[in-house]
């Protein structure tokens, strides 16, 4: 007798223990006992045939709940392991349910013609695989003698009993264990799972991780509306730059969102006030006329131009203005009757954005851009059809002109011809992404100077609101440096709302291609004043600000973490966000997908449009 205790059980630990096991050799039907390695009690054990074979028995403590009836545990069988049980099992016998089920179940899977529920005897399952020996084959024409295949077995049976892969009797161990342990596994898995506990089988759900972004504060001292209001006339002046006839200087300057400089206050007033001169009537023309003048003679003075617009829009539009909070000093006193800073004049100039867009220049300019969109549409749906084409009926050209593989042993020709048909095919497949991205990035150019109205570019889960400002495809490239500072504000991609919890600190992330490290360099180095310094801080983590993201790798990877963040919050993986204290109804599906097919639009056109620049910089 030999006993075979399989070391998988030892280190299982799944609410079952292990009694014993043993194989032993058959060759009578007469009866024996089972000792189990535990000390259990001993059990009558069925008879087999009076042929020599093999029995392996497996004596395991296993609790099952009164809810599992013989056919179900049968069935779960089947099911997981077809291939092994099978071989072993069989359909069940009828017993008696009530009286069997009473106390925990004793299970004699005997050979592989039945299936036995003994009598309930010990709290246990014994499975008895039993196996026969291999058939032996006729010896054909030509084949060694009995002599050599005797000597032959035995040296074979020898190393494998000195390896441990056969036991006394000849049986493969591995082949044996491999089967127990599977049949095993299953029933010990489905008999938990009918007890109400977790399947230990279930593969793990991992949880997909994302490269979060960087957050990079801007300057704190401009607030929400402060930032709204300028956003609201540097779009209206980009999007009617054609009939207001404004300089590009003075639209680049209406970027630069920490200052705003006396010559722009005035050429925008100027141009706004010409606009509705030709769109009014004749009793407020001589009004406009007179305001022109004085803002004119004014000498970029605030004063003198706050002066000269408010006696316009008080006395002939019935507008009133209340005297404005200076930039610097609003958020501690009111200035003094005096206005001194060019900022002050944004309320004036935006109740002149309000009258302008009731004239019928500007519903004339609307209605020529929703023509101008459609056609573009048609140009770059049929360009980009055209060319995918195109690179299909090349591509197919350079697979057919691909030379063989080359192995081992290759010339050094065939190498080269392998090496340049390589370098052929990756210049041509850039090509066709560079002739790709020029098409798509001059449709958004094309809408961005057709829209009718500007609105921010969506909402995240959490309430977040992001804004991308239109490009001025006349306005120059600057420098990289320039563009990650944070002050070129259609540079980048700005956020309003609180900086996440898991977002990394500005200051301890690794350099790497558009990470923090050019971005707090350009920062430090452009910063004009103290109020430039950005917000790290971890009591202010927790307060709205805006953020910047200037880089297409940043902006990127912020699209994946706001997908990422709404999908983990509808599969239960993170929470859902709190109701907003705006009243706001929470971010739907759709929304998202807007929100990250925008900013990876943005992100391909602002990797297209500083394309040259970038380069030219890399060169020097």
């Amino acid at each position: 007798m030999a006993t075979l205790v399989h070391p998988a059980f030892h280190t299982h630990n799944r609410g079952y223990g292990l009694i014993g096991t043993r194989s032993t050799p058959t060759k009578s039907p007469a009866s024996h006992h089972h000792h189990t390695g535990s000390g259990a009690a001993d059990e009558s054990e069925p008879a087999t045939s009076s042929s020599t074979k093999s029995r392996m028995e497996v004596y395991i403590d296993i609790p099952i709940s009164p809810s599992l009836v013989p056919r179900k545990l049968k069935k779960a069988l089947d099911k997981n392991q077809k291939t092994t049980l099978d071989k072993y099992f069989a359909r069940p016998v009828d017993v008696p349910r009530v009286s069997l089920l009473k106390k925990p179940l004793t299970l004699h899977a005997l050979n592989d013609k039945h299936i036995n529920f003994a009598q309930h005897k010990r709290g246990g399952i014994i499975i008895d695989l039993t196996q026969s020996p291999p058939r032996k084959r006729k010896a054909a024409a030509g084949e060694s003698s009995e002599e050599d295949k005797k000597a032959k077995k035995a040296r074979t049976e020898g190393g494998e009993k000195r390896n441990g892969r056969v036991d006394e009797n000849g049986l493969a161990k591995n082949k044996v264990g491999a089967s127990l342990c599977s049949a095993c596994t299953h029933i010990l898995t489905w008999v938990q799972m009918a007890n109400g506990m977790d399947d230990p089988q279930a593969p793990v759900k991992r949880t997909r991780k994302v490269v979060e972004p960087l957050w990079v504060p801007l300057p704190a001292p401009l607030d929400r509306p402060e930032v709204e209001a300028r956003i609201h006339l540097r779009e209206f002046v980009v999007r009617f730059r054609p009939i207001l006839r404004l300089a590009k200087s003075h639209i680049d300057a209406l970027d630069e969102f920490a200052s705003l400089t006396k010559e722009t206050v005035k050429a925008v007033a100027v141009a706004l006030l010409d606009l509705i001169a030709v769109d009014a009537e004749a009793k407020a023309k001589g009004a406009l006329k007179l305001a022109i003048r004085d803002v004119t003679a004014a000498s970029g003075d605030p004063g003198r131009m706050w002066t000269a617009l408010q006696r316009l829009l008080e006395g002939t539009f019935s507008r009133s203005l209340e005297i404005p909070q200076s930039a610097e000093e609003g958020r501690t006193r009111r200035s003094a009757g005096r206005v001194s800073r060019p900022e002050q004049l944004m309320d004036a100039l935006l109740a002149l954005v309000d009258i302008t867009v009731q004239g019928e220049s500007v519903k004339l300019e609307l209605a020529e851009g929703e023509k101008e969109m459609k056609e573009k549409a048609k140009e770059w749906t049929k360009g980009v059809k055209q060319e995918e084409e195109r690179w299909q009926e090349e591509r197919a050209r350079l697979v057919f002109e691909r030379p063989g593989k080359t192995g081992r042993g290759a010339s050094r020709e065939e190498l080269e011809r392998e090496r340049a048909y390589k370098a052929k095919y990756a210049a041509a497949n850039k090509a066709h992404k560079l002739t790709l991205a020029t098409l798509n990035s001059s449709y958004f150019l094309s809408n961005s100077a057709s829209i009718s109205r500007f609105a921010p570019l969506g909402r995240d889960v959490d309430g977040r609101v992001y804004y991308v400002l239109s490009p001025f495809a006349e306005g120059r490239v600057y420098a990289r440096a320039v563009r990650e500072a944070g002050t070129r504000w259609s540079w980048f991609v700005v956020v309003w709302g609180k900086r996440p919890e898991s977002a990394p600190d500005p200051g301890e992330k690794a350099a790497s291609e558009g990470s923090s490290e050019d971005v707090e360099r350009a920062l430090a180095r452009l910063s004009t004043s103290s109020s430039l310094s950005t917000i790290t801080d971890d009591s202010d983590q927790d307060q709205e600000q805006w953020h910047a993201f200037s880089t297409p790798v940043e902006i990127r990877r912020l699209a994946k973490w706001a997908d990422h963040v709404a999908a983990a919050c509808v599969s239960g993986e993170r929470p859902p966000p709190e109701p907003r204290a705006d009243g706001l109804p929470p971010t739907t599906g759709r929304e998202i997908s807007a929100l990250c097919e925008g900013l990876n639009g943005f992100a391909d056109y602002l990797e297209w449009r500083c394309r040259e620049e970038d380069e030219r910089e890399e060169g020097r």
